[in-house]
């Protein structure tokens, strides 16, 4: 039996334990893991990167002229377009794998990319769905503030600004099981926020820990690779705006940017995989599910065990 299908996703977890078994489990699974989430959403993640290495070293080159800024205005929005689609994407890789694993259907073989494609063809289309909920929300959201700054002025709309940050931060992390309800237990797209609010009631401060943490460790890859682009910064500067940079050195800082920013892009796959162990921390906790899965199955192992031998004709 592969290693891989030991770990025990339904299974009830404190906060240090739901962090220690994300690494756990993408340890075990690193190989076929990596490698559908490269090839699947490896593209945009790929022209992501390269267009905000492209933005940033453009930033740094600190141009006045009209176009310059045309430039870089151009690759920010096309870099974030790339940004949103490879989230979906690996949203969609890690949830459909996951559920592959879940329910067995690799037949205790490495898990496929082929058959982590057949999954995301289908769950692809619930993360947008689920995303453009959020953005509706946050529409609706920067619109009512839009009121309150237009009817009650400037100092009202900054309390209400300060005050939403926190409610805000607070609906996040209570929504944080809407793609584990949704890609993995096959929840529609508002019954996934309804089953959120109601599984994660307890676990503000794990799901905000966990985006914390993560966050950090995100950060710490972008900001390595963000150093050879800090030094062309103080170069840049010391030279003025008009100098001319070595082509060959902004193509080593937009290449070494590139891949810090890919790999801190693979990254997001470990904060998706603990929000899936903490969802079903909290299932198990609330109904029971795998206890009652290992009893079932403790059941039919006993009773195979007793008709081992008997007699047939």
């Amino acid at each position: 039996m592969q290693a891989a299908q030991i770990f025990e996703i339904r299974k009830k977890r404190d906060f240090g334990a739901v962090v220690g078994d994300t690494f756990v489990y993408f340890r075990k699974h690193f190989k076929p893991l990596l490698r559908a989430n490269i090839i699947i959403a490896g593209p945009f993640m790929l022209l992501a990167a390269i267009y905000t290495s492209l933005a940033q070293v453009n930033i740094f080159e600190m141009r006045t002229d009209s176009s310059y800024f045309s430039t870089v205005m151009l690759n920010s929005i096309i870099s974030n377009l790339f940004m949103m689609l490879a989230m979906v994407l690996v949203i969609a890789v890690v949830h459909a794998y996951v559920k592959i694993d879940l329910n067995g259907i690799n037949n205790n073989e490495e898990i496929r990319t082929e058959t982590v494609w057949q999954g995301v063809k289908t769950g692809i289309w619930k993360s947008l769905g689920i995303i453009l909920l959020w953005v509706v929300c946050f529409a609706l959201l920067a619109a009512a503030f839009g009121l309150v700054f237009y009817t009650l002025g400037a100092v009202f709309f900054g309390f209400m600004i300060f005050i939403s940050i926190f409610f805000l931060i607070y609906l996040f992390f209570r929504f944080s099981f809407v793609f584990p309800a949704g890609l993995l237990d096959d929840y529609s797209v508002l019954d996934s926020f309804t089953r959120s609010w109601q599984i994660s009631y307890g676990y503000f401060w794990n799901n905000f820990g966990i985006g914390i943490l993560f966050s950090i460790l995100i950060a710490m890859v972008s900001g390595f690779a963000a150093i050879p682009s800090t030094i062309f910064t103080v170069v840049s500067a010391m030279h003025g705006a008009d100098a001319e940079v070595n082509p060959i050195w902004k193509f080593i800082v937009i290449a070494i940017q590139t891949v810090g920013t890919f790999v801190a892009l693979l990254g997001y796959i470990l904060p998706y995989l603990a929000y899936i162990l903490q969802y079903y921390s909290a299932v198990e906790k609330a109904e029971g599910t795998g206890l009652l899965q290992r009893i079932e199955n403790l059941t039919l192992s006993t009773e195979d065990k007793h008709n081992w031998g008997e007699e047939t004709y």
